[in-house]
């Protein structure tokens, strides 16, 4: 962090961060010393720097998305104007479409669609748990940092 921000600032930005990390649970309050600031400088930037992959990422796959719904769009006319292809049929190939976009398939087996699912659920389970940890850190961190300062005021004493 530049020398020009003073620390007051800096506490000020980890705690906002804080805020917005935990949403609507309390964040645990403690007195944050000049180390503990720096961890949570770091913890802050590591999770905004994922938040923009994530944000990259997602607007990757919806460009994808867009492309998959326009070519779907040229198949089913192509397919409506050649063989009669009815609306009910369109939509049920919409979804499938849709399904194996979200899917990121390169096929449509059943078995691609079971793969892709269960993969996509072991993946979300996964980010569940490593949000869960880093929030427990926190938490854990912020409360040693509670005890230091109350071990420190009575030892002052």
């Amino acid at each position: 962090m530049a020398s020009h921000v003073t620390l007051d600032e800096r506490e000020f930005k980890v705690k906002s961060w804080l805020h917005e990390l935990f949403g609507d649970v309390p964040v645990p309050t403690c007195d944050l010393d000049l180390h503990m600031i720096e961890v949570l400088e770091e913890m802050m930037e590591r999770n905004r720097q994922q938040d923009e992959a994530c944000r990259i990422m997602i607007e990757e796959y919806k460009h994808t998305a867009q492309e998959y719904d326009t070519r779907a769009q040229q198949l089913q006319k192509l397919l409506s104007d050649s063989v009669g292809f009815s609306a009910i049929s369109s939509k049920s190939l919409q979804a499938l479409v849709n399904s194996a976009l979200v899917l990121d398939l390169q096929d449509t087996k059943d078995s691609s669609f079971m793969l892709a699912m269960n993969e996509h659920t072991n993946s979300i389970e996964r980010a569940r748990a490593v949000l869960n940890e880093n929030k427990k850190q926190v938490q854990h961190l912020l409360h040693l940092v509670s005890a230091t300062r109350s071990r420190e005021q009575q030892l002052a004493r």
